[in-house]
């Protein structure tokens, strides 16, 4: 098959070995690796949608096979997002959303796939830890909805949180 173009790198997602949940059973929350997933998916995006030029605007989360770095990182947040969190890991957590989240109103809706990515890393973090989901919902509230684009930015994500 092809060789899956994207960036440099094994995607984390692999059985072998690298699992940072290995054998603890209180898991603790791996902010370190959630920063990591999240750069990583930021570089992979912007190769994927420099190689894809023009029809970037195109091209859209649903579109990346399973196999693609994208999604392998996206299915990584479960592996470094415990089920419970200490209060502290909780703000940790939500801190690390919340830069997410404001980064969402600072995208280009030229790029649909990044700002998917983004909404789809923090569903991810939303499964792995419902409590997170509570106060996402809540941030929307106050998202920046100034400006025309900031406004139709809101909308999308938005419709990509429900």
């Amino acid at each position: 098959g092809m060789a899956g173009q994207g960036a440099p790198g094994a995607p984390v997602a692999r059985s072998d070995g690298a699992d940072p949940a290995k054998g603890s059973s209180a898991q603790r929350l791996n902010l370190e690796a959630l920063n990591q997933i999240a750069a990583k998916i930021d570089s992979s995006v912007t190769s994927l949608l420099a190689a894809a030029g023009s029809r970037a605007p195109e091209v859209t989360l649903s579109m990346l096979p399973a196999e693609h770095d994208v999604r392998q990182l996206l299915a990584a947040v479960q592996q470094v997002v415990p089920r419970t969190l200490a209060e502290s890991e909780k703000k940790s957590a939500l801190g690390f959303a919340q830069g997410i989240f404001r980064r969402l109103y600072e995208l280009d809706l030229s790029e649909p796939l990044r700002l998917e990515a983004l909404v789809a890393l923090l569903e991810k973090m939303n499964d792995a830890n419902p409590q997170l989901g509570n106060d996402l919902g809540t941030w929307t509230t106050y998202a920046p909805t100034d400006t025309e684009v900031q406004r139709k930015l809101h909308r999308t994500v938005l419709l990509l949180l429900v």
